[in-house]
């Protein structure tokens, strides 16, 4: 299940990738990789990329730098890793990339001083950019299958999500079966129930997308009841009510 999600979340961000907003797909993979595994994930998109450019000194300092970090306790230490990112110049575009890798890895490390916490996002928008300028149909596949490496990405979000995004048949009919004071809903008005809320939403309780009278709620789970369940939405319900949400 997990690996059917990561798929998802993947497929999502080349979308973006492909519509010209390389930023977001960053944010979207990058976002889920521990910090544990940022450093590892940005040496090999430097590696991936650089093959492409001619050497550099600099940049070969990054490359070494984000493969092995190292313990840098004493601020000596720490400040010799700032040099290394605060040497690189901002162009050719293989040392913009340099940069914002030294800076994913320098802030992985939990130094003082931390760099913009986007780095990690920038990642791709330069990525994007270099695969304008090299124009070349095999270095975008190996650089994205590198920034989108399943082996990174972590999900953060409670297992039930995953289990609920895959196994409810949105979309379905359902009627809301509560009244909440917050709520334009009344009891009993039929709903259209298009898909989980977005996993920041859902961390602590189980919200679900609803069309009603030309608007998009989002709602408790558990105050709704389907109509019709097929046996998928019945096992759905079951797994609701072992959690301490039943529908009513």
């Amino acid at each position: 299940m997990d690996e059917t999600f990561k798929k998802r979340i993947v497929r999502e961000a080349k979308e973006l990738w492909d519509a010209g907003h390389p930023l977001e797909a960053g944010r979207l993979i990058f976002e889920r990789i521990p910090r544990d595994r940022q450093a590892e994930w940005a040496a090999r998109v430097l590696e991936t990329a650089y093959g492409y450019f001619a050497p550099s000194a600099e940049v070969n300092a990054v490359l070494q730098f984000a493969k092995n970090p190292g313990k840098r306790s004493e601020e000596k230490e720490w400040r010799e890793a700032q040099d290394i990112v605060d040497k690189i110049p901002y162009s050719p575009i293989i040392s913009e990339l340099a940069i914002n890798v030294g800076k994913v890895v320098y802030n992985s490390q939990g130094l003082p001083m931390p760099y913009d916490p986007d780095a990690g996002w920038e990642v791709a928008d330069v990525l994007k950019r270099m695969v304008h300028d090299v124009s070349d149909a095999e270095f975008e596949t190996r650089v994205w299958a590198t920034v989108c490496n399943e082996e990174f990405i972590q999900l953060k979000v409670p297992p039930w999500y995953r289990y609920l995004a895959d196994n409810l048949p949105f979309p379905f009919k359902a009627r809301y079966i509560r009244k909440e004071a917050t709520s334009p809903l009344k009891n009993g008005a039929e709903i259209e129930v298009i898909k989980m809320a977005s996993e920041d939403d859902c961390l602590h309780e189980m919200l679900v997308e609803v069309r009603w009278s030309e608007q998009t709620l989002a709602i408790p789970l558990w105050q709704i009841r389907p109509i019709e369940p097929d046996d998928k939405t019945q096992a759905a319900i079951f797994f609701v009510a072992s959690l301490g949400r039943h529908w009513r």
